[in-house]
């Protein structure tokens, strides 16, 4: 009996022994697993010091990129600019030069002796007249660029209208612009703008006439701002969809892509909100400086 306790008392000692070892074993590999998951968990500082650098450097790449897309603009601005008042220059340099043109052009005819004796004996010159007849030939030489070349006499009375227009003879055109001043001053003149009888924004250009020393009568071109637009504004193109407009020094608009702003003042159309700053832009243009519309 005391040989089989003692057998029975090793097998349950081994038993509790492997019984312990296993327990130790499977607490052991769990501390493990834990001590790998918190491993796992846990970023090493290089890491992170790495992943904050390549984000530091993504933004500054951003900014820079930002910074150069800003200067970049604004160089195109400032060549857009630049440009713009170039053309603007050039073109009023052009419009002079056409206008001064078209003054000799008068000042040819008026100086004619054969115009002046007509003027002052008040002949008149219709379509049928198979005479040679310097204001027709005139017109015909510059009716790409001006609508109508028209003779009066010392009082005011149309002598000759170059194109042809029936009924007209004999009509008084003293309250025509330019007209009075001449007749009255005896000097060349350039008007404003004016609205024709077809109810066509326009300006006239008027030299007078003398005969034998005393003043005899005028020719007068007319011409549409609608001819000058085509001859001078709308061949230029700013960029994809820029366009040319003008105005006179009151603000009154010449020329624009929407015709109906023609003719009206830009102050009005300030205040319907078709264009901003309006008053600060005539202010500008009418002293000669440049600026833009923004």
């Amino acid at each position: 009996m005391g040989l089989k306790n003692r057998v029975k008392n090793r097998v349950k000692n081994r038993v509790k022994s492997l019984f312990l070892i296993r327990l130790f074993t499977s607490s052991s590999m769990n501390q493990k697993g834990q001590e790998q998951q918190g491993q796992r968990k846990i970023i090493p500082w290089k890491t992170v010091a790495g992943s904050l650098t390549l984000l530091a450097v993504m933004v500054a790449v951003v900014y820079l990129i930002l910074l150069n897309y800003q200067t970049y603009k604004q160089t195109v601005i400032s060549q857009t600019q630049r440009q713009l008042q170039t053309i603007a220059k050039t073109t009023a340099e052009r419009l002079e030069e056409f206008i001064v043109e078209h003054m000799e052009a008068l000042k040819t005819i008026a100086l004619n002796p054969a115009v002046q004796e007509e003027v002052a004996r008040r002949i008149r010159h219709d379509q049928s007249d198979d005479d040679y007849c310097q204001g027709k030939a005139l017109y015909e030489i510059h009716q790409n660029d001006m609508d109508a070349l028209t003779i009066l006499d010392v009082d005011g009375v149309l002598l000759q209208r170059h194109p042809f227009r029936t009924n007209c003879f004999g009509m008084d055109l003293m309250d025509k612009p330019g007209v009075t001043y001449v007749i009255k001053e005896h000097k060349p003149y350039v008007s404003e703008m004016f609205y024709n009888k077809l109810g066509k924004p326009a300006m006239s250009i008027s030299e007078p006439v003398f005969y034998g020393g005393q003043f005899a009568g005028l020719v007068r071109w007319m011409v549409q701002i609608d001819t000058l637009s085509k001859l001078f504004f709308e061949p230029i193109k700013v960029g994809r969809q820029g366009y040319v407009w003008s105005f006179n020094d009151k603000g009154i608009i010449l020329s624009h892509q929407e015709k109906d702003f023609i003719g009206k003042s830009m102050l009005d159309l300030v205040q319907k909100d078709h264009f901003e700053k309006g008053d600060f832009i005539i202010q500008r243009q009418s002293k000669g400086t440049y600026s833009k519309r923004t």
